[in-house]
């Protein structure tokens, strides 16, 4: 899945999946998101959802990649059902460094509301909105990186995975990004930031392959 041409102000674009008991599924995009300058308005994108108990569910998108000017609001929402398995990602980069590309202006909103048997599990924010190279410059938020990821894994085991993912993250060169990761009431959620979307993908990687037992990455990752 994905847009092809990109979004700007005034699209909107939703997304719904379901898994039934017992089964497994990945969903991720053909190529990188792009949010495009917005003339007026914003570009909304919705994503819903559901697994049933015994599921396993992996939401690998590729990056989303924000221009100077866009302006994107995003929720994504997923109802589990009894022991189904969650793995979440999502990459965000402001502006193409190769490009020279710098978001000065903009809107990104991102929501995230997960439920375990209509029980909300974990709930997540982040906005930045008008100057965003000045926001993101702060120590407290990006420190000038321009690509940030979180990773949620949502399993019965998820406390258990912690050493092997912080192994992970012990072994990343301060050169490529830094990363870290906690975990609590059977939830795992890492947070990385990088200077490039490609030095975050040598973060995000090799994390996500451990969190899915060695399975490797989507084959749309590497082309």
């Amino acid at each position: 899945m994905n847009t092809a041409g990109g979004l700007t102000g005034g699209d909107k674009l939703s997304f719904e999946g379901e898994l039934q008991a017992g089964c497994e599924a990945v969903f991720t995009t053909q190529a990188s998101e792009r949010a495009y300058r917005s003339i007026s308005g914003e570009a909304l994108v919705t994503s819903r959802l559901t697994a049933g108990a015994g599921s396993s569910l992996a939401w690998l998108p590729q990056e989303t990649i924000l221009f100077d000017g866009a302006r994107l609001r995003r929720s994504f929402n997923v109802d589990l059902e009894g022991d189904a398995t969650l793995l979440a990602h999502e990459s965000t980069v402001f502006g193409r460094a190769a490009m020279g590309e710098v978001v000065n202006n903009g809107l990104f909103s991102d929501v995230w509301r997960i439920r375990r048997d209509e029980k909300l599990i974990h709930a997540d924010a982040v906005r930045v909105e008008g100057p965003v190279a000045d926001t993101l410059s702060n120590a407290a938020t990006l420190r000038n990186a321009r690509a940030m990821a979180t990773i949620l894994f949502a399993a019965t085991d998820a406390e258990t995975r912690l050493d092997q993912v912080r192994d992970i993250i012990d072994g990343i060169s301060p050169a490529v990004g830094i990363a870290g990761a906690s975990a609590w009431q059977e939830k795992l959620v890492i947070r990385a930031v990088s200077d490039t979307g490609a030095n975050l993908r040598r973060i995000v990687q090799p994390l996500i392959t451990e969190l899915r037992g060695g399975k490797p990455m989507p084959r749309v990752w590497s082309t």
